[in-house]
């Protein structure tokens, strides 16, 4: 259309920010973005769409693109040797502390057909792994379906899920996603709490025990997954007691990697409601706390990978050292005299982490 794309640091005559709103933290840069764009050229054109559109309609100064139906966004190329793809967007549940079901409507799937055709186009452009990702990838219809159909797609050597509901993990389910061949052995699990009574103040469709019991099964099935999650701190009520039984349940399962996050209270949640709110400094504490203890989790399993030859998707090449991961995601980096970006090689770990 004769447009020059710069970089969003340079003064444009029109700027677009997709915003968010899933917490306070990002609809505070999504703000500080607007405003950035404005003092960049005050005579500019600053479009916003995204999430935050749908709870502000009075930001000044600029104009709005915002869609109520479902744009069904397609990737055909993309620089990386992992790819990855939105099956879905929206959600059913009614979690008492989350934005998403306000700001992005209900669960809308798509196309099975159409996840196919974008696979396979990804792959025929370099891309090796394939994730599926959405608001709540297990809300996908049929998704074992959907995995089956990708592990036939020559070209992909690795595919995985994002985040997953750990109620929906039971043995049927898992049987039939890690019966397929190129499913990597890494899932991610939404857990949120290690406490029984926060989950149930969050409404969240499972017990520690249902996620604890399904957790178990799957490294029955599979004793080289690693577990990835989402722990939340600072929940309205959340005791000390509650808190530590959180500890526990880390300290068991024995995550790879968890993004620890404190509350965030969202207006229009039912949580932001709720009395007993913890305050700010006290969920940063806790946060931390939860911080070092999954750092020294981490440690613990990278050093038991040591001697291991394990093979490695590297995904970066810089400055002489390639990185990438192995199936069940853990991060290694390697010196190297060539380029050997989108290549699967075997690496013996000399070094721990």
């Amino acid at each position: 259309m004769g447009y020059t794309i710069k970089d969003f640091s340079e003064i444009c005559d029109l700027y677009i920010i997709n915003t968010c709103a899933v917490t306070a933290e990002s609809s505070r840069k999504s703000y500080q973005m607007i405003r950035r764009a404005q003092n960049l050229n005050p005579n500019a054109t600053v479009t916003v769409t995204g999430c935050q559109v749908k709870l502000d309609r009075n930001i000044k100064g600029v104009t709005y693109l915002d869609k109520a139906e479902f744009e069904p966004m397609t990737i055909r190329k993309f620089n990386r040797t992992r790819a990855y793809i939105k099956i879905e967007d929206g959600c059913n549940s009614n979690c008492s502390y989350c934005i998403i079901p306000i700001v992005r409507g209900r669960v809308r799937c798509k196309p099975i057909d159409n996840v196919i055709d974008e696979a396979k186009t990804l792959t025929a452009n370099g891309c090796k792994e394939i994730v599926l990702i959405g608001i709540e990838t297990s809300a996908y219809k049929n998704l074992p379906e959907l995995i089956h159909k990708l592990d036939v797609i020559d070209g992909i050597e690795r595919i995985r899920i994002g985040s997953l509901d750990p109620s929906y993990m039971r043995q049927t389910v898992v049987d039939e996603i890690l019966s397929a061949n190129k499913i990597c052995p890494h899932f991610h699990l939404s857990v949120q709490s290690g406490s029984n009574k926060i989950l149930r103040a969050m409404r969240r469709k499972y017990t520690a025990e249902i996620a604890m019991r399904n957790i178990e099964y799957i490294r029955k099935i599979r004793p080289e997954m690693n577990l990835t999650t989402d722990i939340m701190v600072g929940f309205p009520g959340e005791s000390i007691d509650d808190f530590n039984e959180t500890i526990a349940f880390l300290h068991t399962v024995k995550f790879l990697h968890a993004h620890i996050f404190t509350y965030s209270k969202r207006p229009g949640t039912e949580a932001a409601d709720m009395p007993n709110q913890i305050p700010e400094s006290e969920k940063n504490r806790r946060a931390a706390v939860l911080a070092k203890i999954q750092e020294e989790i981490k440690k613990k399993i990278y050093e038991n990978i040591k001697d291991s030859s394990l093979f490695v998707l590297f995904e970066t090449f810089e400055n002489g050292i390639a990185t990438g991961h192995t199936p069940n995601f853990l991060e290694i980096s390697i010196a190297s005299e060539t380029d050997i970006h989108g290549k699967i090689l075997e690496v013996k770990i000399n070094e721990k982490m």
